[in-house]
């Protein structure tokens, strides 16, 4: 049975990139892997919503993403250290070039 995060929000609005780092997080320390717990903020989501074509990267798919500081598969908490945003292939933030 797919772990899906953030679906206890009431409405996709109210989903922040805080909150839902936290329940990855919370998913790790309660004892599965990065990677499932990733899946379970991305790919997973993507497919129980039957929107497969948003759980990958790929040219002229949507490119929504985050660039990360470190691995996130060897420490979850590097999800916290945001680099770059990228919505819809538009930069919205970014940290690295940012004075």
């Amino acid at each position: 049975m797919p772990i899906l995060a953030g679906s206890g929000m009431a409405t996709w609005e109210s989903t922040t990139a805080v909150s839902l780092q936290h329940e990855v997080r919370l998913l790790v320390e309660s004892g599965l892997s990065e990677v499932d717990a990733l899946r379970a903020a991305t790919t997973e989501p993507c497919r129980f919503l039957q929107h497969s074509e948003l759980a990958s990267i790929q040219v002229g798919g949507p490119a929504s993403l985050i660039l990360v500081s470190e691995n996130p598969l060897d420490d979850i908490r590097a999800l916290g250290e945001i680099e770059l945003f990228l919505q819809d292939g538009m930069v919205m933030l970014d940290y690295v070039s940012a004075p």
